[in-house]
């Protein structure tokens, strides 16, 4: 079964989940947490990309842009 089409909204919030793949760790500690919001934060700047909230756990991490 095919997915549905996914619309471009401009100016539209988008909720963004990604989980490691068979439910492994995607983060083992802050550091890595660390590491990865300054490159999702560095993506502001050069995509205009605007966050307005995350949720980092061990396995899993939310965004909502």
């Amino acid at each position: 079964m095919s997915r549905p089409i996914r619309f471009d909204i401009d100016d539209g919030w988008y909720y963004v989940i990604s989980r490691g793949i068979e439910r492994r760790d995607v983060f083992r500690d802050d550091s890595d947490r660390g590491v990865f919001l300054e490159r999702l934060f560095g993506l502001t700047y050069s995509h205009a990309l605007l966050v307005h909230g995350y949720c980092l756990m061990q396995i899993i991490f939310h965004l909502q842009v």
